[in-house]
């Protein structure tokens, strides 16, 4: 008979790798956490820097939920929006028992916890002082990379950046153009209304300590103005901006006109 033929081998697994967006980003993120958890001459690990990190984003990781159910929970129950504010801002707080309200009444015992009778004439010991003196405390480090998602920035902003000087330099390493893409869905109002303050305070300054290289110090804070207006909700988000607020945006112009802008009249009329 005919002889029997061998099957055709299958072809070859052909796979494509494609790079995710950000993926770049949050590995030199890494990196550079890495580099501050290690240490500069030995390489061993730093364990109160690891410890304070993991410790500080566990916190915020539970705030942001704990804030997010908040709105979630009263966006339809509250009358008016400084309720709602209001309430969202004490949504970390502990809410006290009924034992605790009542103690409150009587004068012995007030917020004081008993002693136990074994400690009752015991001297304090001084072990704990001593041992936080003794102890060192880790200095959290000024970002160095973009952040790659908006909880970044937003822990970023919140851990580091409590002077204007601070944000302004924050708001040049990410670039006016990352906003919208960081806050595509939505701003909170509060970040705005800082970021608009860190402009108008760079733009009024006349030393100031962040310094824009390529960009002058009006097209920065245009720039950042029209990153603004381009994030999420904005129509929404601008009608819950103070009288203050205003006053910043037209000085954020006013110095962008003053540069040469021809634009900003148009940015201006975005926040009005």
């Amino acid at each position: 008979g005919n002889p029997r033929r061998s099957a055709a081998p299958p072809p070859p697994f052909r796979c494509a790798v494609r790079a995710l967006p950000g993926c770049w980003s949050e590995v030199s993120s890494g990196r550079a956490l890495m580099a501050s958890i290690l240490q500069e001459s030995s390489g061993s690990l730093r364990q109160d820097v690891l410890v304070s990190e993991l410790s500080m984003a566990l916190e915020e990781d539970r705030k942001h939920h704990v804030t997010d159910e908040a709105k979630k929970r009263h966006i339809t129950t509250a009358a008016s929006y400084d309720e709602f504010r209001h309430l969202v801002a004490c949504a970390d707080l502990k809410r006290l028992s009924r034992s605790e309200i009542e103690s409150l009444s009587q004068k012995k015992k007030g917020w004081a916890r008993p002693a136990p009778a074994s400690q009752a004439g015991a001297r304090p010991s001084r072990r704990r002082g001593n041992k936080a003196r003794g102890a060192a405390v880790p200095i959290s480090q000024f970002p160095v990379q973009p952040p790659p998602s908006r909880m970044e920035f937003e822990r970023d902003w919140k851990r580091h950046c409590r002077s204007h000087d601070d944000r302004v330099r924050y708001l040049m390493l990410c670039t006016p153009d990352s906003l919208p893409g960081l806050f595509h869905a939505d701003m909170d109002v509060t970040l705005m209304s800082e970021v608009i303050s860190a402009c108008a305070h760079f733009a009024s300054a006349a030393g100031s300590e962040a310094d824009p290289s390529d960009l002058s110090r009006g097209d920065f804070v245009l720039a950042t103005l029209n990153a603004l207006a381009n994030t999420g909700r904005f129509t929404l988000n601008k009608s819950f901006l103070s009288a203050e607020d205003a006053q910043n945006i037209r000085t954020c112009c006013d110095c962008a006109r003053a540069s040469g802008q021809d634009t900003a009249d148009e940015v201006l009329a975005l926040f009005t």
